[in-house]
């Protein structure tokens, strides 16, 4: 069974990539020296490792703790008042594990900030808001980063999207006429202009409502349900009468004057009976959605089924739903919502 599913991915790496190998140990060499530049001015050389060693571990958990965990699970799901709360209570933390940390390392500060401290009363207040600003900041720019990235990797997404929908529009216009079906149908109305001209003359005049579809309806994104079913009506009557051989029944059951759809939604399901030389179809339409199941007598086609579900993936997401199941027939199954007419829209 085919299903169409609308796969969400929740981006928990948002910085992952192809070049992760480069990234990492460039980030942990450049707090380690970011780290050890600011602290040299701090601490005498014989005390300055100890103090580059546990700011940069802290730097870094900070950040990849921000990264990996806060920004994906709480800005990306708009908890915002979270966020803040979860980097008041890390910046908290950090606070007093660096206090904890200086009080137990025998450190010893160089001679330029023992000679300030001597002659400046540095509070205690203003160290640790400095470093409570110095944290805000480093989170803050981190979250900048990831959020910049997520949007670059959405718009490019947004575009692999678009690229896609275009190429399959083009696909779906190439494949639109069918040359054969025409040309037959050309043949079989010249035969029938002196035997049966009444005939022969509807069967041009359906052959141009087919036409006019396929130039005019096919090329805007919404068409009429209607329209869409009477294209679905008169390709399968003119099948009909060019193949002995093939058969169908449409029940229709609902309004279907109000709502619509993608331009060829049902003959693209119908097409994905090729070699079936029975189909039985089933349309039930109400003010907001639209029923489909389309029977045939073989194995449906695989990959036009899977062109349609990503084509119906384009317009709806996950607001659609196309099964095909072939344990006792072969059906497929269609539900759709119906969207209001332009002009209802407009209102």
């Amino acid at each position: 069974m085919t299903r169409l599913h609308h796969n969400h991915h929740p981006s928990n790496i948002p910085v992952s990539g192809k070049y992760d190998y480069l990234w990492h140990p460039l980030l942990i060499v450049a707090v380690v020296l970011i780290s050890w530049w600011e602290l040299r001015a701090i601490y005498h050389p014989d005390s300055l490792l100890l103090p580059t060693l546990w700011s940069s571990a802290i730097t870094l958990a900070v950040i990849y703790l921000n990264v990996y965990i806060l920004v994906p699970r709480l800005i990306f799901r708009q908890w915002y008042w979270v966020y803040l709360l979860a980097v008041i209570y890390v910046v908290i933390g950090v606070y007093f594990a660096e206090s904890w940390i200086n009080d137990m390392l025998p450190l010893k500060y160089s001679d330029s900030i023992r000679l300030l401290m001597g002659k400046v009363n540095v509070s205690p207040t203003l160290i640790s808001g400095t470093s409570v600003i110095s944290m805000f900041i480093l989170i803050v720019s981190s979250s900048a980063i990831v959020l910049f990235l997520r949007w670059a990797r959405l718009g490019k997404q947004i575009d692999n999207l678009n690229e896609s929908k275009i190429n399959t529009k083009v696909t779906q216009y190439k494949q639109q006429i069918n040359h054969r079906l025409v040309c037959d149908i050309l043949q079989t109305t010249a035969s029938m202009t002196t035997t049966d001209p009444d005939t022969a003359s509807a069967m041009v005049g359906k052959l141009g409502d087919i036409l006019r579809y396929q130039l005019y309806d096919s090329a805007r994104n919404q068409t009429l349900l209607e329209a869409d079913v009477k294209y679905l009506r008169d390709f399968l009557h003119m099948k009909s009468a060019c193949y002995d051989g093939f058969s169908y029944d449409i029940e229709q059951t609902g309004s279907i004057n109000r709502g619509m759809i993608p331009p060829l939604t049902l003959y693209s399901i119908a097409d994905c009976f090729t070699g079936s030389d029975r189909l039985n179809i089933y349309i039930a339409a109400n003010e907001t959605d639209l029923h489909v199941e389309c029977t045939g007598s073989t194995p449906f086609d695989r990959e036009k089924l899977d062109d349609v579900i990503r084509r119906l993936r384009l317009y709806y997401n996950d607001k659609c739903s196309i099964t095909g199941s072939v344990d006792d027939r072969p059906t497929i199954y269609l539900t759709l919502p119906l969207q209001p007419p332009i002009s209802t829209q407009t209102q």
